[in-house]
């Protein structure tokens, strides 16, 4: 097994011992380019470094990129927002101010949305999402004028689709993932939030199984919030583990 982190700075077989309580891993919805796919309107990548392998490990990365699936190809021509007057913000060309971009981005998104509700793939748990990108910005993406100049920022297409769908779903960027350690605390919220449903059936919530998950819950305390526990600070989360390891010596 590989990892990204030494056990020394953190408990890597937590989430393997919650795995073992799941049928099935948590389903994490991740920009292809994140996941090292060269999809970029350039023809690169922008796989997460630290963190991808471990996050292959545990979870089941569903890649997806909104602008190959509108058939724009790889590379192509970069896209951005635009404002023009009081006129509602609209794809454009970057080489050719004004000119709308005409792929099905919009179509796209919402049928995606839709195949995974009927295809019946278990929930989403959570979504990782390129950064600035025109499709999947979470609130980050450039939001430009008439004569190029930035206005603010906003959701990316795809994103914002995505949120009137799924409107309880965490979204995190590539910013999240910065040191070796956040990959691994983002798999024990998943896990935690999965289990959480588990412990709370009949069969289970008196047992062994039943008791150690909960034991978990109070020392890395989850309070059914998974933003809340992802936004965590590094130095509590050591605090936290450090915590379940006196109980568990």
């Amino acid at each position: 097994m590989t990892h990204d982190t030494p056990a020394a700075t953190f408990n890597v077989h937590l989430p393997e011992l919650l795995r073992e309580q799941c049928d099935t891993p948590p389903n994490v919805l991740i920009s292809a380019c994140l996941a090292g796919e060269n999809v970029r309107y350039d023809g690169k990548e922008k796989g997460l470094r630290p963190g991808l392998s471990t996050l292959r490990h545990y979870l089941k990365l569903v890649r997806h990129c909104p602008e190959m699936d509108a058939g724009m190809g790889v590379p192509r021509a970069p896209i951005q927002w635009v404002q023009r007057h009081r006129q509602a913000p609209q794809l454009e060309w970057v080489e050719h101010p004004a000119s709308a971009v005409d792929y099905p981005l919009e179509a796209q998104a919402t049928a995606w949305c839709q195949r995974w509700n009927e295809q019946h793939q278990g929930p989403l748990s959570a979504a990782i999402l390129k950064a600035r990108s025109p499709s999947c910005g979470n609130g980050t993406t450039p939001l430009m004028n008439a004569v190029n100049q930035p206005l603010g920022v906003m959701d990316g297409l795809f994103t914002a689709t995505l949120k009137s769908f799924f409107p309880q779903l965490v979204i995190l960027d590539e910013s999240y993932f910065t040191h070796p350690t956040d990959a691994h605390w983002f798999i024990l919220g998943l896990y935690l939030q999965q289990n959480a449903q588990r412990v709370n059936q009949p069969e289970v919530s008196h047992g062994v199984t039943g008791m150690a998950i909960k034991q978990l819950h109070h020392l890395l305390r989850w309070n059914g919030n998974l933003q809340h526990f992802l936004d965590t600070p590094r130095q509590d989360r050591q605090q936290r583990l450090a915590a379940l390891s006196d109980e568990n010596p």
